[in-house]
């Protein structure tokens, strides 16, 4: 048994074991399981992850998502937007567009991060962005150590991000405090940085859904780079049955 099922057969076996304890417990903790187990080898937290897992599809991988339903259709409309986009650019015709960047709210294991990765392998497909990639990071990963250098260190984290994805995992744990600046610092390095890079890039912003507008509503200018927010379920128990009559 290769690595990937091995972790994969592990996973499914905990999983089984944490719903006979806790039915409830479970269907919130399980519902990062949404795709193929081929997903998981390459989710790996605040690393920069190549372009997907090779020989995978990511459409069909989307497509294999369950209780994603409306996640599914708001992302095939935002594909064929940027590609009729890419066409009138093509023919010559000016066009307006809005910000690219994205808000997905939910709670947590609901599968915001995978759907981020999947994301990116797509626009790369269509050549929105020229790599694919994903950078997953949090708030322990920008805002450490002195104040000062935590522009420098938001900046940095964007330049690996370029070509790809930044994904912002609990982003309203960013939630600027008078008593503290280095989230004000993180904020700003960040709205700067993704003014610098309007192309080459998709942030996508993750976190729960109250917390996550409460950011959104006091940091307009942070808001007004991320115009398309989409809301992912928890998952339902009919969604947890069809999870395991999938595999």
């Amino acid at each position: 048994m290769g690595a990937s099922a091995l972790f994969g057969y592990k996973l499914e076996h905990d999983v089984m074991n944490t719903g006979m304890r806790s039915k409830t417990g479970a269907l919130t903790r399980l519902s990062f399981l949404l795709c193929s187990l081929t997903a998981f080898a390459a989710d790996l937290p605040r690393q920069l992850v190549p372009g997907g897992v090779a020989g995978t599809d990511p459409q069909a991988e989307l497509d294999s998502c369950v209780g994603l339903e409306k996640i599914k259709q708001e992302l095939a409309l935002l594909v064929a937007e940027e590609k009729a986009h890419r066409m009138r650019l093509e023919a010559g015709m000016v066009v307006d567009r809005r910000p690219r960047h994205m808000v997905f709210t939910g709670p947590a294991g609901s599968g915001k991060t995978m759907v981020a990765r999947i994301l990116g392998r797509m626009f790369a497909g269509t050549g929105v962005l020229s790599s694919g990639h994903i950078v997953v990071v949090d708030r322990g990963d920008l805002v450490h150590g002195e104040t000062w250098e935590i522009g420098a260190r938001v900046r940095r984290v964007v330049d690996r991000a370029v070509g790809g994805v930044l994904c912002v995992e609990a982003v309203h744990e960013l939630q600027p405090a008078e008593e503290d600046w280095r989230n004000r610092e993180a904020v700003n390095a960040l709205v700067g940085a993704v003014q610098s890079h309007d192309k080459d890039l998709v942030v996508v912003l993750t976190g729960p859904d109250a917390a996550v507008n409460g950011l959104l509503k006091s940091e307009k200018e942070l808001a007004a780079f991320f115009p398309s927010v989409l809301r992912f379920p928890a998952l339902t128990q009919d969604s947890f049955v069809a999870l395991f009559q999938s595999k």
